[in-house]
């Protein structure tokens, strides 16, 4: 179990990158009151609690905006963080003693939304409040909600290969899936909105795999086994839900002699996937601005702590949970392909040029005008 530690202890160089325009609603709440220590008052506390280290975003970008926004928006509040490492089981291990700790406030993306809800609805017992960050939590009484749309980011996986394959004249033709972890809230509905936009463009799923815990090591044992069933030729694109698992799918693919690539989606914009983007193995990936979600999930745990409303306008949707209508976050996402990445990530300074045109990717990064 990690340790929580308060702002500053080995917060990544990645943060930056941290702009406050990406940090919804800052200002409204600058003029926190310190505590007394003189009168033993309780340094205010959150807990920031990530499903896994697999993924790069939750260690590499969003821990490092959430304290830098937290940093920004109470100076002297206390920032746990916790990463349960893909085991649900130490997920609801830490979420107790996040509270034990004095955590007033618990941000939690949750490995098992489902296995979670007990220990949310202790710690909701005890006057603790949660916001459920990127995937929801059902069956408890929780507070917020934040989520880049799922099915607006799945149906654009499912659009890209649709216009990538038209474009090279391919109208139909069979699909492979590599989708994400069935106890993710929003892993269906990027698989359901990605098949509905493929399926009505005349394409067939002909394998589909939902891939427990999003596991790099168990999408390459999924993709080999579906090449070696369709043959390399048997199949047009690999539709897959994020990057991390994209490295794994272009591997397997590069082994199997699938030339040239096939059409391979991804999410997150892993500076990997960018670089793949850019040399052509990996088409294309979905770029959630996450100094959004993280500033966004600094204000709602702000104003919990205070005790007061969330900013007018933050909040644009309610998710039924099964057990209350969640206020939530939804927010935008964007398409990285070649031409997209100075207007997408680079300009949202995600990723700089110098940490894309390394060596190996120079000569790629001056032909689509990277700077």
């Amino acid at each position: 179990m990690e340790k929580g530690t308060r702002f500053g202890r080995g917060i990544s160089s990645i943060a930056r990158f941290t702009s406050l325009g990406l940090i919804m609603g800052i200002a409204s709440f600058i003029s926190v009151v310190a505590p007394n220590a003189a009168t033993g008052a309780t340094t205010p506390t959150v807990a920031f609690m990530m499903p896994d280290v697999d993924t790069a975003r939750w260690e590499g970008k969003d821990t490092p905006f959430f304290t830098d926004a937290m940093k920004t928006l109470c100076p002297n509040c206390k920032v746990l963080h916790y990463n349960a490492k893909n085991d649900a089981g130490q997920q609801l291990q830490q979420v107790e003693a996040a509270v034990t700790a004095g955590a007033k406030v618990l941000v939690i993306c949750p490995v098992d939304g489902k296995s979670i809800s007990p220990a949310i609805k202790a710690a909701k017992a005890k006057g603790v409040s949660v916001i459920a960050y990127d995937r929801l939590i059902y069956n408890a009484p929780v507070d917020y909600y934040l989520v880049f749309d799922p099915t607006k980011v799945g149906a654009a996986q499912g659009q890209s290969i649709v216009d990538r394959l038209k474009s090279q004249g391919i109208t139909k033709g069979k699909i492979i899936a590599i989708n994400g972890a069935p106890t993710d809230s929003d892993a269906p509905h990027y698989r359901d909105s990605a098949f509905a936009v493929l399926k009505s463009a005349g394409f067939t799923i002909a394998k589909s795999y939902d891939t427990p815990n999003w596991d790099p090591a168990e999408a390459q044992r999924e993709t080999d086994q579906a090449v070696t069933q369709l043959g390399k030729k048997g199949f047009v694109a690999v539709l897959t839900a994020n990057d991390g698992m994209a490295t794994a799918v272009v591997k397997s693919l590069q082994a199997a002699g699938v030339t040239p690539i096939v059409p391979v989606t991804g999410q997150d914009a892993e500076l990997a996937a960018i670089q793949r983007i850019l040399v052509g193995s990996q088409y294309m990936t979905v770029y959630t601005p996450l100094g959004k979600e993280a500033g966004g999930a600094a204000t709602l745990a702000n104003a919990l702590l205070k005790k007061t409303k969330a900013p007018a306008g933050l909040i644009n949707k309610a998710t039924p949970n099964g057990s209350v209508s969640v206020p939530s976050v939804f927010l935008a996402s964007e398409i990285v392909t070649q031409k997209t990445i100075n207007q997408t990530v680079i300009a949202g300074k995600f990723w700089t040029a110098g940490d894309i045109c390394t060596a190996a990717f120079k000569t790629a990064c001056a032909k689509y005008g990277i700077k």
